[in-house]
């Protein structure tokens, strides 16, 4: 039973209202749960999702620059109003500055935005690149997070395998052949190049230049999924 909030701080419940299921989008109700990232016992590693050590924190720096913020009118005015949607300017110019210097390419101003995580990322590139009814190319397996979107936004997912050396690139352009003589060329192509999620593998630098192909062709969008690429493990040989 839901309760209406009165202006006196009180509150009264509203007899006759369930959350029913038809009062949901109809893709809500379609949709399954999703598991939900949380807390780990102390002993236990987790690999479910990108949760780094509590013990790496910058804790000490953090509490600097809070105390650092909050000390003067000026900053505070501005650190705990709201933001610029597209992310703080300062750490923007920053973030550009770093991945000029780690792709080695321009990075144009205004091309990069923040997001709460990646999902929000690929909610928000999957609504702007494709409407209900739509098709797009997925690598498999991938991240169900990007299915969860895809699927949510009524757009069809077609699936590419994967093997040791990332995306099939040949099965990719026979699927993208058999869409187009189907009349639905795919909106956009979705990859995790590196260490992709669950399988961990790369693609080569091979398939990553062939992978453009379609995309010239076709003038679909390739979108790429980069999550974890500066996390690297060493395998030792022993």
């Amino acid at each position: 039973m839901a309760r209406d909030a009165r202006q006196d701080g009180m509150t009264a419940e509203l007899s006759g209202f369930a959350w029913t299921p038809d009062r949901f989008n109809p893709r809500v109700r379609a949709t399954a749960s999703m598991p939900r990232a949380g807390a780990s016992p102390p002993d236990v590693i987790s690999l479910a999702y990108g949760m780094p050590d509590p013990a790496l924190f910058p804790t000490a720096g953090l509490a600097a620059a809070a105390e650092e913020a909050l000390r003067d009118p000026a900053r505070y005015a501005v650190a705990l109003q709201y933001g610029n949607v597209g992310g703080n300017p300062l750490l923007l110019s920053e973030l550009g500055r770093k991945l000029e210097a780690e792709e080695g390419r321009p990075v144009e101003p205004g091309s990069l935005v923040m997001t709460n995580g990646s999902s929000q990322a690929i909610a928000l590139v999957v609504q702007t690149l494709s409407s209900p009814g739509d098709v797009c190319l997925s690598e498999a397996p991938t991240f169900l997070g990007t299915i969860h979107h895809i699927r949510f936004q009524g757009v069809r997912t077609v699936p590419v395998p994967l093997d040791d050396d990332g995306l099939d690139v040949e099965a990719l352009e026979a699927e993208v052949q058999r869409l187009e003589a189907a009349g639905t060329p795919p909106r956009f192509i979705y990859t995790i190049p590196t260490f992709n999620n669950p399988a961990g593998v790369t693609m080569t630098l091979e398939r990553r230049r062939a992978l453009v192909v379609p995309h010239r062709r076709l003038g679909a969008t390739v979108v790429t999924h980069g999550q974890v690429v500066v996390a690297h493990l060493d395998v030792i040989q022993r």
